[in-house]
């Protein structure tokens, strides 16, 4: 897989709005129907005993509201699913929309690399990653990954898509550095997350990054010579995930739409004559580590702007 270079971030376009947000803010008419306006009544009436009752009264109506439900999702035109949402290959579709998900906006693909990456994770079925570097004292950079995804066939000739993923995540890292001697430097902690489009192609099927991509970073801290925290775990500043991501996609091209999980060390130490630490001394102590975990719950690829048709 082409690597990733965070140097290369531009500024995401303003998102549009999902199709979600657009079915919310429908017209009122949609609350016309003779199922709904039965269980609306049922609530308001409700509302008004219980506001003089002891004990507090039953609800009920609960035929009256599957109707009314059912009468809402014909009206409104939830009997497909929407287009751009994407989900964990067997999650429950229910929890995100009323219809059945069909199988081309599931995730397919699970993937990590990286130095040390086989304590990694990729489910393509939950949507869980995980990235875990633990660096040695002779690593200077140690870069893991792990991501999941799915294919994409753009159907216009040309346009803009917003890609926007859900994601529940913690980082955890650790500083724990003791080496008699004359030994110091700097330790550079990180997680974050991409959010990208690859290029595959027809011929081999390797992977092209198209630029711009997302890079949102979960934690970033630095640490300075010999010293020592707790495991401390990291909430990432961006719920419900991170900011949205825009990318110019070409029909009859497939892509493969992604959400990649970094866990990286930057090892500054050094010996007393500067030279990079090819080993440590028995009673040394050194436990440099970090990680980032999420579960992806979706992955919306809305279309923004349509250059050609």
């Amino acid at each position: 897989m082409k690597k990733i270079i965070a140097d290369q971030i531009k500024e995401p376009f303003p998102p549009k709005a999902t199709y979600v947000e657009q079915q919310i803010d429908m017209p009122a008419k949609e609350s016309s129907s003779p199922e709904l306006r039965a269980w609306l009544e049922t609530y308001d009436n409700y509302a008004s005993a219980k506001a003089h009752s002891e004990p507090l009264p039953t609800l009920g109506g609960h035929q009256i509201r599957e109707r009314a439900f059912r009468d809402v999702i014909d009206k409104v035109g939830w009997s497909a699913w929407l287009d751009d949402l994407y989900i964990p290959g067997l999650a429950d579709s229910k929890l995100y929309w009323p219809t059945t998900c069909p199988p081309d906006h599931r995730y397919t693909q699970g993937w990590f690399g990286g130095p040390g990456s086989e304590n990694n994770a990729a489910d393509p079925a939950t949507g869980h990653i995980s990235a875990y570097a633990s660096a040695r004292p002779s690593d200077v950079l140690l870069k893991s990954e792990a991501g999941v995804g799915f294919d994409f066939k753009p159907r216009r000739t040309l346009a803009v898509y917003t890609i926007q993923p859900s994601i529940t995540a913690l980082g955890n890292y650790r500083w724990d550095t003791g080496i008699p001697g004359d030994f110091g430097g700097t330790i550079r902690l990180r997680g974050y997350v991409y959010t990208v489009a690859y290029l595959i192609s027809p011929v081999d099927g390797s992977l092209s990054l198209i630029s711009p991509y997302g890079l949102s970073m979960a934690f970033d801290h630095s640490f300075n010579n010999q010293g020592a925290i707790p495991v401390t775990p990291v909430h990432p500043p961006w719920p419900p995930g991170p900011a949205p991501t825009n990318v110019m996609l070409e029909g009859g091209r497939t892509y493969r739409i992604a959400v990649i999980a970094t866990a990286q060390v930057d090892n500054g130490w050094t010996d007393g004559q500067g030279h990079p630490i090819a080993s440590l001394p028995p009673q040394a102590i050194w436990r440099v580590w970090c990680a980032l975990d999420c579960t992806v719950n979706s992955i919306s690829v809305d279309l923004a702007t349509v250059y050609i048709h």
